[in-house]
């Protein structure tokens, strides 16, 4: 049976002034997932690990089957997202461009930088860390790798900046062997971000200014079992560049680029489960995106274009090519587009397909109805398998 699970990062929300107190789910129009539920059943996922920071770097790990006491570190992942291979000396922290005013992280993403203003800022930020650590970028403009010598990264802990949205960051920051490093380099990069003519402009265009960068998820990437011996099936993640590419590679599923086009994701998948992949795992980052934006009409936007664009092709490139299969569309992690802050509330699913009863007591994809449907699961680790009916 061919199965396919679309990932909407950071999808799920809390209900949101500027939409009237409804969530982006609640007020999002999604005609082919609707399909789906009314064919299927919606639940209740939980994504989150107790201890530990919500997002994505957590969720998507549980999703291809990994248990939840397993910390992949996002910056080495992410540095195979890029192609940038590591040394065995160097480790990659994820470093975030941010703002953060009056000692709260204001904006986790740093006004989301052009990318020529976020080469220029890399260039001032290397200047300054003077070869001792080098920022290279990342997958985002807002995003780059902070690489360093390995010693002690694995065994230093420190939290994502899309954790802290709105929360003050005294007494968050990086705790472990690497953290004076860590902190140097903070320092430095505040020292020439602040006063950089970049900052400046943006000022002027009332964007919000790069007031320095945000280091995590360090460490090394452990040997993984297959994430396809863990589910039971041949795995394709289809993405884009950056932590979920890397991620698919350290976990020795095959990975298919969704291109820039719109329904390109779809096609990608619909080409993997042609070619012999048992199930498609298709990430979508437009949603979380959004959030951390602190733009809940652009989040529904995304919703929407995800389910026009993702969704509904797929639905119906399944249905045509016969034989048995399964869909489920699900968010990654909840995450407040008013604070920009990943939530460690539980997400809301749909599976339809072969052997899937329907259920008449769902009311619509968002996270009220999930949170009262009959079905819940708890371990997200067996939610592929389960979307696989193995």
């Amino acid at each position: 049976m061919k199965a396919c699970l679309v990932v909407l990062l950071g999808a799920a929300d809390r209900p949101h002034p500027a939409l009237r107190g409804e969530t982006p789910l609640q007020r999002a129009r999604v005609p082919n997932v609707e399909a789906l539920r009314r064919a299927g059943r919606l639940g209740s996922l939980r994504t989150a690990v107790a201890g530990r920071s919500p997002g994505f770097e957590a969720a998507l790990p549980r999703l291809l089957g990994y248990p939840a006491d397993l910390v992949l570190p996002a910056g080495p992942l992410e540095s195979l997202g890029v192609g940038r291979a590591l040394r065995a000396d160097e480790t990659a922290f994820v470093a975030d461009f941010v703002t953060v005013l009056e000692g709260v992280m204001a904006d986790p993403t740093g006004g989301r930088p052009r990318e020529a203003e976020a080469s220029l800022l890399r260039d001032a930020v290397n200047a300054a860390l003077a070869g001792e650590a080098r920022l290279e970028a990342g997958s985002r403009p807002w995003r780059s790798l902070l690489l360093l010598a390995a010693e002690g990264a694995d065994r230093t802990r420190s939290e994502a900046p899309h954790a802290l949205g709105g929360l003050p960051v005294a007494g968050r920051e990086p705790e472990g062997p690497a953290a004076a490093r860590l902190a140097e380099a903070v320092r430095r990069a505040g020292s020439v971000l602040g006063p950089h003519e970049v900052n400046s402009v943006r000022l002027d265009l009332r964007e919000n200014p790069v007031t320095g960068i945000w280091p995590w998820g360090g460490g090394r990437v452990p040997a993984l079992e297959p994430a396809s011996e863990r589910v039971g099936a041949r795995i394709v993640v289809v993405s884009g560049p950056g932590y979920a590419r890397g991620l698919a590679e350290a976990a020795g599923c095959e990975h298919a680029d969704a291109g820039p086009e719109e329904g390109g994701a779809a096609e990608a998948a619909l080409r993997a489960l042609e070619g012999g992949a048992d199930l498609a795992v298709v990430v979508l980052s437009g949603p979380l995106e959004a959030s951390l934006a602190g733009d809940p009409s652009r989040k529904v936007q995304e919703i929407e274009r995800a389910d026009g664009g993702v969704v509904g092709p797929l639905r119906a490139g399944l249905a045509a090519r016969g034989g048995e299969w399964r869909m489920a569309v699900c968010a990654d992690a909840a995450v407040s587009s008013e604070h920009r802050r990943a939530l460690p509330d539980p997400v809301p699913f749909v599976l339809a397909g072969a052997g899937v009863p329907p259920s008449r007591r769902a009311t619509g994809f968002h996270e009220e109805a999930a949170r009262t449907s009959d079905l819940t699961v708890e371990e997200a680790a067996d939610f592929a398998a389960y979307v696989t009916g193995r």
